[in-house]
């Protein structure tokens, strides 16, 4: 919170590293189904 600054120019590749390890999960869970908690993070 008191850097207001950083975190906004952390937000840009932080939701594009949030997008990728979606997908990496994807064809995980596709094997895991009972491991519905790493979609939901």
């Amino acid at each position: 919170m008191a850097n207001p600054i950083p975190e906004t120019h952390y937000t840009g590749p932080k939701k594009i590293e949030k997008k990728e390890k979606i997908i990496d999960p994807a064809p995980f869970n596709l094997s895991t189904p009972p491991k519905p908690e790493k979609l939901q993070k």
